[in-house]
């Protein structure tokens, strides 16, 4: 596929990988010599590339993956041939270069056009361009123009622009020169080797890891920009951006440079180059595929995934769709199941365009109305179309729509979108609107938001009006509609500034940010959930026990029930004297007095807050490339230089990928997993899993990378997709499996296994393969269970001695990808283990970006395991890379997915971005909640409690709160020790929640409604609960036992009619069985019974 990008040598993708990689090593020295073909041809004559821009750092010492830079060399001394330089080059100039001929090329109109020749080097780099320079002339030099070719069509790496540093020359490490630095991306999650820039429209912080160098630049009042802030590689404090601000956050070999004092001083004055720092004034376009589509534009436009159907609304892959009046999806069974006018499903983005040209004729044209995933209909009035984008059509579309921006398409069907700063007034005042009607209704439908909504409301509405202001403010007004009409006048004079653009834009984005707020408190959570997060200790941070509290004390700020500590991470433990594993190597030589280590600190600090703390394990990844090894892998004793007894073992610990290498090669990064199959792994990591629960008053065990590292099949590398690609491999696992497969003892060897894997001339998996699978798969099943036993052991020890502990219980979690492929890819077949009823409670990990997906993951795994398990939804907007209020929007989509909570990875969401912190607290987690898994008699307790709080807000009073508050007290009181208590619970639940009129009317009655039938869901997987741990059920042998329907009476006594005034003594004193029922109790009991199998097939989306 073709992309307006750069296209140049091959050898130039090469190259910059390899610079890439190398970033972390000593000696930084790009070269050609692995290149296939390193030549190119110019102008009809073929040329040498020697190197491509050759700067170099020596004399580098190494600590934890990070250079600590002594000097620094950037020059082309040294090389005799052609050289190229791209923005990569640190300067914004080639070097003087005696005798060089050199080409620069800017590209510009979809190819490469020569913008510069040049004698002896010193020849400007164009921003997304490059220069070639030769040390022998080329023939056609005098002629060259523009159109010379450069070989190989291959796509060239995209800058978004790049910042130029010119230093004071203070550092003797580097010429007093501009230094160039180009931007892979802007306002978006930094990867790998990227230089990233941030503006305030990102948020207040970069909100990016350590393991990267950031430089701060501020916009002076004579529109220069200067940086005020270098934040070195590892340091802990982010960045924080205003108005006037950006934040340059770099990864790889470049991130040296900045946290080195090499080219970046606090001081130092910086330019934008190839971008504006605020550009209001923005025309973009894009090709349109079709208008008013009928059928595939493509035969092979079609959905694969599902029958092999055309795609809803017939966008596919990268199309842009017009669709108006005249479009009828009717046609198209795709689209049949989304009730949005165009049919398309989720995974796009769409625009309502109010239409100003009239008729048919070219150009259309027209303002943009309103913009989201999916819109619901055309405009009741006026003539209106829509246009519907995915992928690089989605990206069209999110980046230019705004509300007043205008549209026009013309005759050829290109499609562009211009921005005015007016655009952004309109989508200001518009949005303001909108979020204010939001919260209104959400406060006449009576939902228990924020303690303090009136008081927040007002602020935040407030300071919006007043940053909008008025239609009529004139040009010396500090509002959008001022500013507006001030840059106005300034692009009639031609004399724009960056403080009024960098001030209107602020003005902006702090308006959007105050939309958000108000809308974030129009959320209510459940008076039932679980509100929680994964957390990595705080390198740096928490080396105390303050450092602890500060933490927590955030963590209470929006409510946390729970956290799950990462306890088993890298290899190492936050243990001080485990018999095990080795402290963790951060934290070893930290005081947490009068706590004896790290994990005892935490989990009493949590306690004290009434926050649960779970142990998050990392199972068989015990460690990745770079980062110094544990025990587990080195052999020796815990905290000790001394040889473990088993350390001859250990050796053969770790497995390995079909070729033989110990790192992974398709996780997150280079990891190293130990081997599930071998009994001695097992009992090792078992045994300390017993250390854990026994010795520190933990409420849980979350089990992650329970599982084999990912397993492909094929395409072990990109370069060569048909390589195979498996893991797992070790001479134990070899012997175990090729045993079971009833090979002779002298056959079941590693070299065996892999010879017999492939039987055939070129490598294709035969029928073994999928029994090694099987094989894999059954390892990780056999290990789950063999937690699920420790547990319970220990559940039995704490029972014995239960003033010890907080809580005899140990709720056993794992982490999972919702995913179907994961028992394939990974070998980790979580269906089977719930099924089991191993599992407590599920956490999936449904990271994505698209909150509907979110949704579905969630409601597809629910539906596969019911009401077997908890559910608390994993979501990760923050490490996604996305706006923190998709903090909120996912939040809610896990809930609208059937999850009794979430979980957000990782904390750093809540450490690192205040704006998160903000919009959570106001509304979703604005409140607190009561953990759906709880024992019955705390969770009625404080669910009473809750709800009788709720009387005003409900407008409960005189008789009928008395009612009120006696049928939630009577609740609270009910035994649960066996099913039928259980039950009997459900069926008063369920019976407050069909009388809740008795109770309140309007609005009250529904959200009364609501509370209830969330609770009686989680009394539904209580039952479940009780009958597996009573030995009474296993899932996968069929239904539970009070659904299996009791044998016909040959001649039943018909049901009475039901008593118009029950006595409520009466079904109380019924014992809570249901063949005790009678009367009005067993019509709520059938009534209930329905309303479960209709609430379950909600839950599983159907």
């Amino acid at each position: 596929m073709q992309t307006a990008k750069r296209k140049v040598l091959l050898l130039l993708c090469a190259l910059a990988l390899a610079m890439a990689c190398a970033g972390t090593i000593a000696l930084y020295r790009p070269s050609v010599a692995a290149a296939a073909d390193p030549s190119f041809t110019l102008n009809g004559s073929s040329h040498t590339i020697v190197t491509i821009d050759p700067w170099e750092i020596s004399e580098g010492e190494a600590e934890w993956g990070v250079l600590k830079i002594n000097s620094f060399r950037a020059t082309a001394d040294g090389y005799s041939g052609g050289i190229v330089y791209t923005t990569k080059w640190l300067y914004s100039h080639t070097p003087v270069r005696e005798g060089a001929y050199e080409y620069a090329f800017e590209y510009t109109g979809g190819k490469y056009v020569l913008s510069e020749k040049n004698r002896g080097g010193n020849t400007y780099i164009p921003v997304n361009g490059l220069v070639i320079s030769l040390t022998d002339k080329d023939e056609k030099w005098e002629s060259a123009a523009e159109g010379a070719a450069l070989g190989k069509n291959v796509v060239f790496p995209d800058y978004a622009g790049a910042i130029e540093i010119h230093g004071t020359g203070t550092s003797d490490k580097v010429a007093d020169k501009t230094v160039r630095i180009g931007i892979d991306k802007i306002n978006g999650r930094r990867d790998e080797n990227q230089a990233v820039y941030y503006n305030s429209e990102w948020g207040s912080q970069t909100k990016q890891n350590e393991f990267g160098a950031e430089i701060k630049c501020s916009l002076q009042e004579d529109g220069s920009f200067e940086i005020v802030e270098v934040r070195n590689v590892r340091d802990t404090e982010m960045s924080t951006i205003g108005a006037r601000d950006f934040v340059l956050s770099i990864h790889g070999s470049r991130r040296v440079l900045l946290g080195n004092d090499l080219v970046a001083r606090v001081g130092d004055r910086v330019e934008l180059t190839g971008m504006k720092f605020v550009d209001l004034n923005k025309s973009a376009s894009h090709k349109l595929t079709a208008k008013n589509p009928t059928k595939p534009v493509k035969d092979t436009d079609l959905d694969d995934l599902n029958g092999n159907i055309p795609f809803p609304g017939y966008r596919a892959e990268n199309y842009l769709i017009y669709y108006d009046k005249n479009y009828d999806k009717s046609g198209n069974p795709g689209s049949a199941k989304f009730s949005n006018f165009t049919g398309c499903n989720e995974w796009g983005y769409e625009i309502l365009v109010r239409k100003t040209s009239s008729g048919d004729a070219y150009p259309i044209e027209g303002v943009i109305e309103s913009h989201a995933k999916q819109i619901d209909n055309l405009l009741s009035e006026g003539e209106s179309f829509i246009l519907s984008g995915n992928g690089t059509a989605e990206t069209f579309l999110t980046a230019n729509a705004l509300n007043g921006a205008k549209v026009s398409i013309d005759k050829d069907g290109v499609v562009s979108i211009t921005t005015t700063p007016d655009s952004y007034v309109t989508t200001a005042v518009a949005r303001f609107a909108t979020v204010n009607e939001k919260l209104q209704s959400a406060v006449d439908a009576k939902y228990k938001l924020n303690a303090n909504v009136n008081e927040l409301w007002n602020d935040y509405r407030s300071s919006a009006s007043s940053l909008i202001g008025e239609p009529e403010d004139t040009a010396d007004s500090a509002t959008l509609y001022g500013y507006a009409k001030k840059i106005a006048g300034q692009e009639a004079e031609e004399v724009i500034d960056n403080v009024t653009l960098a001030d209107f834009y602020g003005s902006y984005l702090e308006v959007l940010n105050l939309c958000y707020r108000i809308e974030s408190l129009s959320y209510q959570a459940p008076a039932v959930m679980s509100i929680a997060a994964w957390h990595r200790p705080v390198i740096g941070k928490e080396t105390s026990v303050e450092g602890i509290r500060e933490t927590l004390e955030l963590f209470k700020k929006v409510n946390f029930n729970t956290v799950y500590l990462e306890t088993f991470w890298n290899g190492y433990t936050m243990t001080a004297d485990s018999e095990y594993v080795d402290y963790h190597i951060e934290f070893k030589d930290c005081d947490y007095s009068p706590y004896d280590d790290y994990l005892s600190a935490f989990i009493g600090e949590a306690h004290k807050l009434g926050i649960e703390v779970h142990a998050w394990v990392e199972d068989f990844f015990v460690g990745y490339e770079g980062y110094e090894e544990s025990n587990i892998l080195t052999g020796q004793l815990p905290n000790s230089d001394e040889p473990a007894p088993d350390a001859a073992e250990r050796s053969g610990w770790v497995i390995t990928d079909y070729q033989g290498n110990q790192y992974t090669q398709f996780e997150g990064g280079k990891y190293k997993f130990i081997d599930p199959s071998n009994p001695d792994v097992r009992e090792f990591l078992i045994g300390y899993y017993r250390e854990l629960l026994t010795n520190y008053d933990l409420d849980g065990i979350n089990l992650d990378y329970i599982r084999y590292p990912v397993q492909n099949g094929y395409g072990y590398s990109a370069d060569n997709k048909n390589v195979p690609y498996d893991h797992g491999y070790s001479e134990y696992a070899a012997k175990k499996f090729l045993a079971e497969q009833g090979y002779a003892e002298n056959q079941q060897t590693l070299a065996k296994l892999k010879r017999d894997l492939n039987k055939g001339t070129s490598f294709v998996w035969n029928e073994l393969y999928d029994e090694w699978t099987q094989f894999k798969i059954r390892q990780i099943n056999e290990f789950v269970e063999e937690i699920h036993g420790l547990v319970k052991e220990v559940e039995a020890e704490r029972a014995a001695d239960a003033d010890a502990y907080t809580s005899t219980d140990i709720i056993m979690s794992t982490s999972v990808f919702p995913d179907s492929d994961v028992v394939t890819k990974k070998c980790q077949d979580w269906e089977y283990w719930f099924k089991q009823g191993w599992i407590e409670v599920a956490t999936p990990m449904a990271y994505y970006e698209n909150a509907n997906t979110v949704t579905q993951k969630i409601a597809a795994m629910i539906a596969k395991l019911d009401n077997i398990s908890y559910n608390y939804g994993g979501i990760a907007p923050y490490f996604m890379g996305l706006n923190p209020y998709e903090e909120v929007v996912q939040a809610v989509a896990a809930l609208n997915g059937g999850s009794f909570g979430t979980v957000i990875f990782d904390s750093k969401t809540i450490l690192n971005s205040p704006e998160a912190v903000e919009y959570l607290s106001n509304g979703i987690y604005g409140n607190s909640a009561i953990l759906p898994h709880k024992s019955i008699d705390k969770l009625l307790s404080a669910f009473a409690e809750e709800m009788k709080s709720r009387k005003e807000l409900y407008s409960i009073s005189g008789e009928k709160a008395e009612a009120w508050d006696a049928a939630l007290d009577a609740l609270a009181k009910m035994p649960f020790s066996t099913a039928e208590e259980i039950m009997a619970i459900r069926s008063e639940v369920y019976r407050i929640q069909t009388n809740a009129r008795d109770y309140a009317s309007g609005y009250a009655v529904t959200r009364i409604a609501e509370e209830m039938e969330n609770l009686n869901e989680v009394l539904d997987v209580k039952l479940s609960r009780w009958y597996i741990d009573n030995g009474e059920w296993i899932p996968a042998d069929g239904l539970r036992p009070d659904q299996v329907a009791p044998s016909p009476d040959p001649d039943p006594e018909p049901t009475p009619d039901p008593d118009p005034e029950p006595e409520r003594e009466g079904c109380r004193g019924c014992g809570g069985s249901f063949a005790a029922a009678s009367g009005t109790a067993a019509i709520v009991l059938v009534g209930f019974a329905v309303f479960c199998v209709v609430r379950r097939m909600r839950r599983a989306g159907k």
